[in-house]
């Protein structure tokens, strides 16, 4: 029996016999994933609410407290292209077709625009932006930082979603396309084009220009941080190479992760980084360096009902409402930050236990109703008998 990752992080079984009927669909969470996702919102949090405590302590904010978001936000990114890569090898060994990819965007969208757009709407309400009628129509079609920088700092936590929306668009319709034309091939020439082609664009930005605004938070330079996932999902379905030597690739992993964060922090000692080199490869590098943990975060194993995998668990299914919520909770609140220590503890722990409880809420109430009613990627027969050839 075959198993694979669906796009929601469980495992899906693709063989048959007892086990197959005894899994009923195949899927079980992968406890690894969903601690490497725990760990991203939580570092996320640490930079962002790490800035309020260092600005309400008067000593302004810290490269150091800007670093673990920058990494965070760089997990998320190979989490999203590891599971949406397994789905669309899948989809390339299975059903190649128009509709295959329908669904495939559908899914997509109920995973992750009801949320988006209530938190847009709610956020119009309660602090509108200073130009609605120029920032509003970039937030509705996702192209509020598509090739430009950000209109205004509204809905800021925004811009990865919206690399991530333009990711699972241009990217599936390509791959399938091109597996349409060269089976076998379409799924790396899909691969190698979003991991060449946003690099190139990186290295002709003018390089007075601000890395943040004009390099990391573009879409059009960004698509190749989610290709990396997706790049690893089907080389993990291809060979055993990373997965025999899981342990030295996480090591690898780990060294290139903490030599970029000493780097950063020792040598450049700011946030808007210059030269070529590190503007333009420090996202390859940890691409890469996360990609290389994966083999074996995806062996871990909590401890079923242990408070730790419960901890996990629920972090991780509230995780993206967290994203979404708590910079915008805590913008409401910064101007308490100027009033003391009293007051500023206690906006960060109102806007800390707030964005808990709405992305919880947010997770009952919206995710999961929306979640249940998405359509199967494949049947019940599809799932279970051998993979359809794929279309010449």
């Amino acid at each position: 029996m075959r198993k694979s990752l669906a796009g929601d992080g469980t495992v899906r079984s693709t063989g048959s016999g007892s086990e197959e009927r005894a899994l009923r669909g195949g899927r079980s969470r992968n406890d690894g994933l969903d601690l490497l996702r725990s760990f991203a919102i939580l570092l996320v949090l640490v930079s962002h609410f790490g800035g309020g405590v260092t600005y309400a302590a008067g000593i302004g904010v810290p490269l150091a407290v800007f670093v673990p978001g920058y990494f965070g936000v760089e997990l998320f990114f190979i989490l999203s292209g590891f599971l949406i890569g397994n789905l669309l090898f899948d989809i390339a060994e299975r059903d190649v077709s128009p509709r295959a990819l329908g669904i495939f965007l559908l899914r997509r969208a109920m995973r992750t625009m009801p949320v988006y757009f209530l938190c847009l709407m709610a956020l119009v309400v309660i602090a509108p932006p200073l130009h609605p009628s120029t920032t509003l129509p970039l937030f509705a079609v996702f192209a509020q930082n598509l090739a430009w920088p950000f209109p205004e700092f509204w809905f800021p936590v925004t811009w990865s979603l919206t690399i991530e929306e333009w990711f699972y668009l241009s990217f599936s319709a390509f791959m399938i396309g091109a597996t349409a034309f060269w089976p076998g091939k379409g799924p790396w020439i899909a691969i190698g084009t979003y991991l060449f082609v946003p690099l190139i664009v990186r290295l002709l930005v003018a390089p007075d220009l601000g890395w943040d605004d004009h390099i990391r938070k573009l879409v059009i330079t960004r698509l190749d941080a989610i290709a990396y996932g997706v790049a690893l999902a089907g080389i993990l379905r291809k060979s055993d190479f990373l997965n025999r030597r899981a342990i030295r690739c996480f090591a690898i992993g780990l060294a290139m992760l903490f030599a970029i964060a000493a780097y950063w922090l020792l040598v450049i000692q700011k946030w808007n980084i210059d030269g070529y080199f590190w503007r333009t490869f420090i996202f390859n590098l940890t691409g890469i360096g996360f990609a290389l943990v994966f083999p074996i975060a995806l062996r871990v194993r909590l401890q079923p009902g242990g408070p730790v995998r419960q901890v996990v668990l629920a972090i991780s299914a509230w995780s993206y409402g967290l994203y979404l919520v708590h910079l915008s909770i805590l913008v409401q609140v910064s101007t308490w930050l100027d009033d003391g220590p009293v007051r500023a503890s206690a906006a960060l722990l109102l806007a800390l236990l707030g964005s808990f409880v709405l992305a919880w809420l947010l997770h009952i109430c919206v995710e999961k109703p929306i979640l249940s009613r998405r359509p199967r990627q494949f049947s019940d027969a599809e799932r279970s008998g051998p993979a359809a050839p794929t279309p010449a």
